[in-house]
């Protein structure tokens, strides 16, 4: 009755035993951008569309998720690369009732990006100093060139990804394997964090570790999970 006892605490040492060996593996640390990194407002910028071209804005949001015969919308075809933004802006004018410039197009798709977390910014900081850090992002030209240019997690990131140019989008598995061959990395060697669950959950089936991210305080404990231990003043 002894060992019959052991049995199942030895069966749960091996497994955390394995478990921390594959979370110590990690190499990189990689980062989702819009809702995670960059803070986002889709609300107002879709708002500031729909009175600055005198057009309803649930026509506006039936417009960027409508389908073609590719399965995908502009929006979309956006993303994937798949559409200039001079493209893009003409496909839109279509469902507006006053025309607007490529100017302005680019303008108003600008105001979705309100700059960087600072507290995740912080996170960002602490990780680079312990792992590889990158970022992943379902993007197009618009905002990418523009992070490029300002942010300053673009300063720390080792590599960056960006949906538009490697021509694939979370949460396809296709995406997650060009990711692996732009890091140099194996599946296991990464660590995924971005706050749509689908993506997340995608990550773990290809083989990645995940964070399902909800908010700095939340990443910062789940992080410890994974060994990853960040002091609260960095």
């Amino acid at each position: 009755m002894g060992s019959g006892g052991r049995a199942p605490q030895l069966r749960r040492d091996v497994n955390q035993t394995v478990t921390d060996i594959m979370r110590s593996n990690i190499q990189w640390i990689v980062f989702d951008l819009g809702g995670v990194v960059v803070k986002l407002n889709i609300d107002g910028a879709l708002e500031a569309l729909a009175q600055r071209s005198d057009t309803d804005r649930n026509l506006i949001k039936t417009f960027m998720g409508a389908r073609d015969e590719s399965n995908l919308s502009p929006d979309e075809k956006l993303q994937l690369g798949l559409l200039e933004i001079d493209q893009y802006a003409a496909l839109l004018n279509q469902a507006l009732r006053r025309k607007l410039t490529r100017e302005e197009i680019v303008d108003l798709r600008m105001q979705v990006i309100q700059g960087e977390d600072e507290e995740v910014l912080e996170i960002i900081r602490a990780l680079s100093v312990q792992r590889k850090v990158a970022c992943f992002s379902n993007t197009h030209a618009i905002h990418w060139d523009h992070m490029q240019a300002n942010y300053q997690s673009f300063r720390l990131w080792r590599r960056a990804i960006a949906s538009h140019l490697i021509h694939a989008a979370k949460p396809d598995p296709k995406a997650f394997a060009i990711a692996c061959r732009e890091l140099g990395a194996g599946p296991a060697e990464c660590l995924f964090i971005d706050d749509t669950l689908a993506n997340a959950e995608a990550a773990r089936a290809a083989g990645w570790h995940a964070i399902h991210f909800t908010g700095a305080v939340s990443l910062r404990e789940e992080l410890e999970e994974f060994g990853l231990v960040l002091r609260h003043d960095t």
